[in-house]
């Protein structure tokens, strides 16, 4: 978060790339922490992310995906 906010970046947008190669059970963050999450990241920062790539997700991680996909329909 200190990159995102320093003065060099706080005018370029940015990607997240998360590595979901061994992606597991265990590997899944609960919803509700992923709720809190969104709620703190301020408005500027989110204003500026642009894309999650996904490096090689397994079944697992598209299942994972999907339920988020299903649960935050409603979010804007």
């Amino acid at each position: 978060m200190q990159t995102l906010t320093s003065m060099t970046y706080r005018s370029r947008s940015f990607d997240l790339i998360l590595d979901c190669t061994s992606f597991t059970y265990h590997s899944e963050v609960p919803l509700q922490w992923l709720k809190y999450c969104a709620e703190l990241i301020p408005v500027d920062i989110r204003e500026r992310f642009v894309a999650a790539r996904i490096l090689n997700p397994n079944t697992l991680m598209l299942k994972y995906m999907r339920r988020l996909y299903n649960i935050s329909a409603g979010w804007s």
